[in-house]
């Protein structure tokens, strides 16, 4: 899960939370606001039985700006109601071990594609290639899930125990043996199937008929996963959509640089988890201008788009979503609402569609400026 997680469980309606904005900072970072949603009374919890339409929101109908006394607060309006159906949608024994929960997403079905591609590639490799007297894979023998397995299990442990280069892991000298690693696998052996490791039928590539070309090397191992992660567990009510990098100096195209992470080089992960466990729900890989998102959000912006791809699933189900200021808007906001979907997070003020002037306010440091249109606050 990301690592700024935000919270949205225990949270409530209240203009108080709304933010101060006496900061003396110039920095576009640090004029933000927060924008909170939710029903006003016609959604208070007396009237959820009544007719669906009269529940329904339309964004046509949304008011305009109101500037709010903070003499005379209104009530804090309250959250949709949540119908969702939130946990495991399989069984386990009660001395399940954590391997057997790692299998329930690295499961045969994956294995069985890996090891397939790997003995397919080796193959077409050696059809190619003319083998030097003394090349390793001149010993290749094709592979299978339990070797894969191994396999596997030393790349797991080998981010554990750190070395600054590979043939140390295999080393006999004293003062670097680790022995497990040869007491699992040979390492000419682990070398070749690092070689041979695809997850893809190369020679099979369409680009113009692949349904995400610049992932085309990992697409069906990715939409596996993914497809777990989904179906495997339902989350609670509060969910919380941000960003990871996960390190990667590679050459790619769309490979991100941001300096402020301790990961500065890498792949950009959009993510919306579960806040009470941090499980994954779904994620998306930034891929630049080549980035699939669901394409009946395609009029949307870059940011508004990537939420909406997140939370397709959940929404009109009354889930609650917290999120930064390089997702909120006053537009997704709206949007949201009229899924029945509640959301919290802060708002960049330069933001279209914020209250006239809202940018220009002066106002003392510790005071409170609030504004409401419909049920975004």
């Amino acid at each position: 899960m990301s690592g700024r997680k935000r919270f949205a469980s225990d949270m409530t309606y209240v203009p108080d939370d709304i933010s101060d904005t006496g900061s003396s900072s110039d920095s576009d970072s640090e004029y933000i606001d927060d924008i909170y949603s939710g029903t006003d009374e016609n959604f208070s919890d007396s009237s959820v039985d009544s007719d669906e339409s009269e529940n329904s929101f339309s964004i046509q109908n949304a008011r305009q700006w109101c500037k709010i006394d903070m003499q005379n607060i209104p009530p804090a309006p309250a959250s949709f109601p949540f119908i969702g159906n939130p946990g495991p949608n399989f069984t386990m024994a009660d001395d399940a071990t954590v391997l057997d929960y790692f299998e329930l997403f690295f499961d045969d079905v994956m294995l069985q594609i890996i090891v397939k591609e790997t003995n397919r590639y080796a193959q077409q490799y050696m059809n190619k290639a003319v083998p030097k007297e003394r090349s390793r894979w001149k010993k290749w023998t094709d592979t299978d899930d339990k070797e894969l397995r191994l396999f596997f299990s030393v790349l797991f442990l080998q981010g554990i125990v750190k070395k600054p280069k590979q043939e140390y892991y295999w080393s006999k000298r004293h003062i670097l043996q680790t022995p497990i690693f040869q007491q699992v696998i040979q390492k000419d052996r682990f070398i070749l199937l690092m070689k041979f490791l695809p997850f893809t039928n190369n020679e099979e590539f369409d680009k113009d008929n692949h349904p995400w070309p610049k992932l085309n090397k990992i697409y069906d191992i990715m939409e596996h996963l993914r497809n777990k992660f989904r179906n495997l567990y339902i989350p609670d009510k509060n969910l919380s959509i941000d960003e990871s990098l996960m390190r990667f100096k590679g050459r790619l195209s769309w490979k991100m640089f941001i300096a402020k992470k301790r990961a500065r080089f890498g792949l950009k992960f959009f993510v919306v988890c579960e806040v009470g466990t941090g499980y994954i729900a779904d994620f998306l890989i930034y891929t630049g201008n080549g980035t699939v998102y669901n394409p009946k959000f395609a009029n949307y912006p870059v940011s508004t788009k990537i939420v909406l791809h997140l939370m397709d699933r959940f929404l009109g189900q009354g889930y609650c979503v917290t999120m930064d200021n390089y997702y909120m808007s006053p537009q997704l906001a709206d949007i949201l609402i009229s899924e029945r979907t509640d959301l919290y997070g802060t708002v960049n003020k330069m933001r279209k569609d914020l209250p006239p002037n809202f940018a220009k306010e002066k106002i003392p440091k510790g005071d409170v400026l609030a504004y409401q249109r419909g049920k975004v606050l």
